[in-house]
């Protein structure tokens, strides 16, 4: 029951990194997060031997226990030994997934409330424009999805996760152009007196 559990999370998560792609996109994934994900959603038909096709000759080169160790996931225990050993130290695991776990709530919770403001800012423009009774075609707005949108916010996201770098304000002198006026026949006269001319 728990190697049954074990292969439909793998599916779910294996489908959740494909939602919202097109049908000709493909998520390019890291190696050890494809191969884990792979091993879970087939531990049905895992039983410790190794493929004798195209992957064995690729994977030729790696530890033998490595192999033996990725190919066996019977239980949740074998899945957080993998993700843990992915870490400097593995005591950290616990500490560090939970953390990750938080990040990823708190940006979804972040995306529904984005998308609930637009879904009523869209609600108020369509009711604007009824008022208006407007024979214009209908706004850009409309034609944006919330897959356009979340996409848009997830990139915002992974732009301050990863750090947003902002030019350097260069100070510069402000000099003011000397304003031009001229003098009238008296400021003439006494600028010639003060400067003895």
């Amino acid at each position: 029951v728990e190697t049954e559990v074990i292969e439909s999370l793998g599916i779910i998560i294996y489908k959740a990194l494909d939602y919202g792609l097109k049908e000709n996109e493909e998520r390019e994934l890291s190696p050890p997060l494809e191969q884990l994900i792979d091993h879970m959603a087939n531990t049905v038909e895992a039983d410790g031997s190794n493929d004798e096709g195209y992957e064995a000759a690729e994977e030729g080169l790696e530890d033998e226990d490595e192999k033996r160790k990725i190919s066996a996931i019977r239980s949740y225990r074998d899945v957080m030994k993998l993700c843990a050993a992915h870490l400097p130290t593995e005591s950290d695991a616990p500490n560090h997934y939970q953390a990750v776990c938080r990040a990823l709530f708190a940006e979804t919770m972040e995306l529904h409330t984005f998308l609930t403001k637009i879904k009523s800012a869209k609600e108020n423009l369509k009711k604007i424009q009824e008022m208006e009774k407007s024979d214009e075609s209908s706004t850009d707005l409309e034609d944006l999805k919330n897959t356009d949108w979340a996409r848009f916010w997830v990139q915002v996201m992974r732009d301050l996760r990863n750090g947003v770098k902002l030019k350097k304000v260069q100070e510069r002198q402000y000099n003011p152009l000397p304003i031009e006026y001229q003098l009238t026949p008296y400021e003439m006269l006494m600028d010639d007196i003060r400067c003895k001319r």
